[in-house]
């Protein structure tokens, strides 16, 4: 008798210490939750879920699950079975103003360059000097005048 319930109690005691699992997925994309928060309301029992989803936690069917996550609308749910499935609706907001300060004198990103194109723009004296930056175009453009002045009648330039 006593061997019996010996056998009995620790055999209660595993079924308590057994975990259920639970997948977390998101309701639209379908995809699993990593690192949601789960807690039995009123008690000290938690664990967050892995990247797939799942969560390993010690619960029943009466006990009110709390879930959280930073993207996610927080969930109070009973009634939950070991293995179950549960959808969660992403969790958003507007945000009416946003203020970024910075130093100009410490992060060049945070300058602004004013240029004044008035004082730099040079205009070209010739058609020539348009393209006077480009490496070799002076020489190619005496080639295009020699072969215009050999080639083309003298008929046609004049």
């Amino acid at each position: 008798m006593r061997i019996l319930s010996i056998l009995l109690f620790l055999s209660s005691t595993l079924l308590l210490q057994a975990q259920s699992k639970i997948s977390l997925v998101d309701e639209f994309s379908m995809e699993p939750i990593k690192d949601a928060t789960i807690q039995v309301k009123g008690s000290s029992r938690a664990a967050v879920s892995n990247k797939n989803g799942d969560v390993f936690i010690n619960f029943s069917e009466e006990d009110t699950l709390q879930i959280s996550h930073l993207k996610y609308r927080k969930q109070n749910l009973t009634n939950i079975k070991p293995g179950e499935v549960i959808y969660l609706e992403r969790f958003s907001f507007r945000i009416s103003e946003i203020l970024l300060l910075g130093n100009p004198q410490i992060d060049p990103a945070q300058s602004l360059v004013k240029t004044n194109f008035r004082e730099k723009v040079v205009q070209p004296k010739n058609a020539g000097e348009l393209f006077s930056d480009i490496n070799g175009f002076h020489l190619l453009s005496e080639v295009i005048t020699l072969w215009i002045q050999v080639c083309v009648p003298a008929s046609m330039n004049n």
